[in-house]
């Protein structure tokens, strides 16, 4: 890694003052001229509030007294990003300054955000500068060259190059109980004994603790066996970020980033930079039935609710809306088309880690949906500001349009949110405790409900679970970590199986603990409803396989029932064909 210069280095002797001034005019450019309004905007990625004392980056700002370099110290100081400098974390604009300040994390262009947003609250000009070899962006602000970068004033001024993502870490190894190979319990497995986790023990009755919770347990009584006097704090690898406040802002690039490449500089993050997804909304009866269709981008939804409600379209039929934070963002257009109370219609996506689009289960018109998208951009802060403003709303979840999302995207953005943030843990402990990483994707999650199925009254607002339902997919990269590098992992081995059911098993149990935790009462999960039906209710449970998977998939089309609205006789149709026609070659899908 490459220290960062100590204060002292930019206090050179007389004598040598034109030199070291030389070298840092290199770095340091005039410009042309003065920067114009747009390096003060607001954008996707920067917003706040200006009339609003207390929202966060103003605030933050404020309290740095809205000083270059006390701006830049905090942001290297509290922002987290990996210790290896050509590990993207994430590529491109993802999450945005205010995520990335609840979150205290953040890759190139999302730390960028955060910094180039508390510059411009503090009217400073601020811009993106982004090399055209690499996906490596960095922050120019336009300060005086006068005296000391950021440390004094003067009519003389230039952009000062400001990298806050680049770390210096003193790296603590951790204890690697699965380093590989070695020690493992069944041959090439890499699960040394004692670590395995039985997965159909786990599911076959009723458990109170969660994969993890038993995970930690065997981890500690592991070490208590075979290396006395180690804990469970001992495991983690650690990134101690080496920092001493700086006097000034550094003059140039680290060293190790090639500044010497050709790069563009931009107010704006390119959308063709932003992290993004396709929603989609289709007739149930016609998969080529496609009547809204919207491009999300990340940043603009990150933080805030993001949902599916429905407005009146006269005689029974209804149009589809999209609203973050309630207000209208796509459909209602005079030309947008309806449907009718008796179809029914389905959600689907494409884009970001899906290259193929993804058809989630039908619903019927009037379901509202809440829709998050990103583990990254889930936050507890965000929870916790949600909570607060649905404890101020007055309920009306059976009224229209604005009032009702004002209750529903409140409660559905707290349930998705919740889920999230839980996922994004248990993938993090997980990884921490077995060495290894996971680079999450977009991971599109739905809490829908019909909000005729809610009370409408005062207390109920804070007791729905059991009107609301979670649909929800994850996809992730997985790594095993030695030293410096990053090993991807087969996501057959043993390690990366067991890696993603103890994570995976801990997210579908948190679906029921997201309504618990506002309530004494239990909830229901596939996990706890698998531990049920094996345990109390004497319920075969199969287990499918990927192979079953597209025979179940084609038999929707089986003579054209309607998967959603399955009767008793059509359950024993299903599974009867599943259990004797196995050999029986799918129905083709129609054209």
């Amino acid at each position: 890694m490459i220290a960062q210069p100590s204060a002292k280095w930019y206090r050179p002797v007389l004598a040598f003052f034109w030199i070291v001034l030389g070298s840092w005019s290199f770095q340091v450019s005039s410009g042309y001229g003065a920067p114009g309004p747009e390096y003060l905007a607001q954008t996707m990625e920067c917003e706040w509030d200006e009339q609003d004392p207390d929202d966060e980056l103003v605030k933050l700002a404020r309290q740095l007294d809205h000083n270059p370099v006390k701006i830049y110290n905090w942001v290297y100081a509290n922002i987290y990003h990996p210790a290896k400098s050509n590990y993207y974390y994430y590529s491109g604009s993802r999450i945005g300054a205010r995520v990335a300040f609840r979150n205290r994390r953040g890759n190139h262009w999302d730390t960028s955000s955060l910094l180039i947003a508390l510059l411009r609250i503090s009217g400073i000009p601020a811009r993106y500068v982004k090399f055209d070899n690499s996906d490596y962006v960095f922050v120019e602000a336009w300060l005086s060259q006068n005296n000391y970068r950021g440390a004094g004033s003067g009519a003389d001024k230039g952009w000062v190059p400001l990298a806050p993502w680049y770390k210096d870490y003193r790296i603590v190894e951790g204890l690697d109980l699965f380093p590989g190979q070695e020690g493992s319990c069944e041959g090439n497995s890499g699960i040394p004994c004692g670590l395995e986790f039985d997965f159909e023990d786990y599911l076959s009755s009723v458990k109170y603790k969660t994969p993890l919770e038993l995970f930690e347990e065997s981890i500690q009584a592991y070490l208590r066996a075979n290396y006395p006097g180690k804990t469970l704090k001992d495991i983690p690898r650690q990134e101690i970020l080496r920092h001493t406040p700086l006097s000034i802002l550094p003059g140039q690039l680290p060293a190790e980033i090639n500044f010497s490449a050709t790069r563009t500089t931009y107010a704006e993050v390119p959308e063709q930079l932003r992290s993004n997804i396709t929603i989609r909304i289709k007739r149930r009866s016609d998969k080529a039935d496609l009547f809204s269709e919207y491009k999300v981008y990340l940043p603009h939804i990150a933080g805030k609710r993001f949902g599916l409600d429905w407005v009146s379209a006269g005689s029974d039929r209804y149009k589809p809306v999209l609203k973050i934070d309630g207000q209208i963002v796509h459909g209602n257009g005079a030309g947008d088309a309806s449907i009718g109370s008796d179809e029914r219609y389905y959600v689907a996506y494409i884009g970001g880690d899906y290259r193929n689009e993804v058809v989630r289960p039908s619903h019927e018109p009037g379901t509202y949906m809440q829709i998050a998208l990103d583990p990254l951009s889930a936050s507890f802060m965000t929870i916790e500001k949600l909570k607060e403003e649905l404890h101020h709303t007055v309920a009306n979840v059976n009224s229209t349009d604005v009032e009702r999302e004002a209750d529903l995207g409140l409660m559905g953005a707290i349930l998705a949110e919740t889920f999230l943030a839980r996922l994004y843990e248990a993938y993090t402990r997980t990884s921490a405790l077995m060495h290894t990483n996971v680079q999450l994707g977009l991971s599109p999650t739905f809490i829908y409900t019909l909000p005729g199925a809610i009370p409408a009254d005062e207390e109920s607002k804070f007791y729905l679970h059991p009107q609301w339902n979670i649909d929800a997919q994850s996809l992730g990269g997985y790594y095993k970590q030695n030293g410096d590098t990053l090993q991807p992992l087969d996501w057959n081995t043993p390690i990366c199986r067991h890696l993603r059911w103890i994570a995976g098993y801990e997210a579908s149990f948190n679906e029921a603990r997201i309504f618990e935790d506002w309530m004494d009462t239990s909830a229901l999960s596939t996990i706890k409803g698998i531990m049920l039906a094996n345990d109390e209710l004497n319920i075969e449970v199969a287990e499918l396989d990927g192979d079953d998977i597209p025979r179940l998939e084609s038999m929707k089309y089986r003579a054209n029932f309607d998967w959603n609205r399955l009767d008793e006789a059509r359950w024993d149709t299903l599974f009867n064909y599943f259990l004797t026609d196995t050999d029986q070659s799918p129905p083709a899908r129609p054209i």
